[in-house]
């Protein structure tokens, strides 16, 4: 999608984009229908508002990381923020036995409800919450602000939390509120993975040229538009550190992403920069 593109389709209220999208995808979603080649667990194209890709390989994709650079089991504890319409939740299905878990939030409500209804009724463990708050991106029906958020779980709960982009539509108090409140509920060394855009000393020099920019500087984050904040955000490498050393996040290992169109990058497994962090040990 080009700049100009995403700009509109970015400037439209979040329920009229859904609409759109049902719209584009309804041929698609019918032929999936009738030829009965959708995962059965796998949502109608038209209602996937995470992102580009192939929903079940991309989620699966997530799986192999998580297994690869945070140590999930088929026990793991595992928290899903942002869990969106259950595409890791889906990937997880395969993973996580009765001993394990997963708790999904998210604050779009159609997401929940969809998750709520094809997922936690065939796997009891799998658990979808909808906690509402204002978003420019995703929700405009409450003003609750992110902030004021209080993750519903107990402290040192989970062994692996996820954040796949919703840092990249969310501004700086609400990533260190969120960050912090990951940090509480992992247990002693839990993991997370976390997706962001992030801007160092390699990708810098493209940012004028990268497929999403951001030209306009706000607070402590630079956005991509001053009509809707949150439709993407970026941060510098520096931020982030501090960041995540302010929530006592420890970085053990970071994916850059290809997103900024940087040569060393173009290759990539990851669009945008994956951190993996971990929860240092009082």
């Amino acid at each position: 999608m080009s700049n100009l593109l995403r700009k509109i389709y970015y400037s439209l209220r979040p329920e009229h984009r859904l609409l759109v999208r049902r719209l584009v995808y309804f041929p698609l979603d019918i032929f999936d229908r009738i030829s009965g080649k959708r995962h059965p667990l796998q949502p109608p194209r038209g209602m996937i508002f995470t992102g580009r890709g192939d929903f079940i390989e991309t989620g699966r994709h997530f799986v192999h990381l998580l297994k690869t650079h945070a140590e999930l089991t088929s026990t793991s504890k595992v928290l899903d923020i942002g869990s969106g319409i259950g595409r890791l939740a889906v990937a997880l299905t395969d993973v996580l036995s009765a001993d394990g878990s997963y708790e999904g939030f998210d604050i779009v409500e159609i997401g929940i409800k969809w998750c709520q209804k094809n997922i936690s009724s065939k796997y009891p463990n799998f658990t979808f919450t909808h906690l509402p708050a204002r978003n420019h991106l995703y929700n405009l029906n409450t003003h609750t602000p992110s902030t004021s958020i209080r993750f519903p779980y107990q402290n040192d709960r989970f062994d692996i939390a996820v954040a796949t982009s919703v840092f990249t539509h969310m501004l700086h108090d609400e990533v260190a509120h969120y960050l912090k409140e990951i940090s509480r509920t992992l247990a002693p060394g839990g993991r997370a993975m976390l997706t962001f855009f992030c801007i160092d000393d390699h990708n810098r020099p493209y940012m004028n040229s990268a497929e999403i920019r951001f030209p306009h500087r706000h607070h402590k984050c630079y956005i991509m538009s001053e009509d809707v904040p949150e439709a993407n955000v970026a941060y510098d490498l520096e931020e982030i550190q501090k960041l995540l050393h302010s929530a006592q996040l420890s970085l053990i290992h970071r994916i850059p992403g290809r997103w900024s169109g940087a040569p060393q990058f173009a290759t990539s497994s990851e669009f945008q920069d994956t951190f993996f962090v971990r929860k240092i040990l009082n």
